[in-house]
């Protein structure tokens, strides 16, 4: 399986030039999983990294679209869940990749690792890594389920979706999620985009960034600061 999907969310990815706080969550944590804390402080790592990576993208195909900090921030928060998510129901399930698939998908991504400076590469590749297990392991739930319905012809793209309903129902019964309300908050087993503050939009251009997918106007207006380009 080419677990392109997760590839994609990661080339799209970036950090955010704000400082943020725990809310609702474990002090100086973004997220929490069940009992485990995603701490600021990974997120920034990780969120570093996947900026690095698309900045080398852009480099490489020629593409010029600058991206918001925040949302690509709120991205990488997704990435780290949703890699918990689907690793605490594959272990509930004793649904495992097997060390073959796992070696085979981080070949596929030696090429972008050695793209980016050395400093982000060790959080690249555990973030990588994490993500193909995750979706791995969401492909054989699915395909297992497909099975049972009798359905045929089975692919990854069929079979991954199908895992993740899986997952979500299980979720909702047995892990609690929570999450920093800067960060958007967490329902049917997906990260719902924050603005980026606890205050409420209301200028025009508050209301334009609180979106999940800004306007081009709003996002020429940011500071290189809080961009990846």
């Amino acid at each position: 399986m080419r677990p392109t999907r997760a590839a994609a969310a990661l080339a799209a990815a970036a950090t955010l030039a704000l400082t943020l706080s725990a809310c609702g969550t474990h002090p100086g944590a973004a997220a929490t999983v069940g009992a485990k804390p995603i701490g600021t402080g990974q997120l920034d790592q990780v969120a570093s990294a996947i900026c690095s990576a698309q900045a080398r993208n852009q480099q490489q195909t020629g593409a010029s679209q600058a991206l918001s900090s925040r949302s690509n921030r709120e991205l990488a928060l997704g990435v780290l869940i949703d890699s918990r998510l689907s690793t605490a129901y594959g272990d509930a399930l004793g649904v495992r990749p097997s060390q073959a698939q796992l070696n085979s998908a981080a070949a596929n991504r030696q090429q972008l690792i050695a793209s980016v400076p050395s400093r982000y590469r060790a959080t690249l590749t555990s973030t990588l890594a994490d993500l193909d297990k995750s979706q791995l392991t969401m492909a054989e739930v699915g395909r297992r389920q497909l099975q049972q319905s009798g359905a045929t012809n089975i692919t990854a793209q069929t079979a991954i979706p199908a895992g993740l309903k899986a997952r979500n129902a299980w979720v909702t019964k047995h892990l609690d999620v929570s999450v920093d309300p800067r960060f958007g908050t967490f329902s049917n087993g997906q990260l719902k985009a924050g603005s980026g503050s606890l205050s409420t939009a209301v200028s025009t251009k508050a209301v334009d960034g609180a979106r999940t997918q800004p306007p081009a106007t709003w996002l020429a207006s940011l500071p290189a600061s809080q961009k990846c380009s």
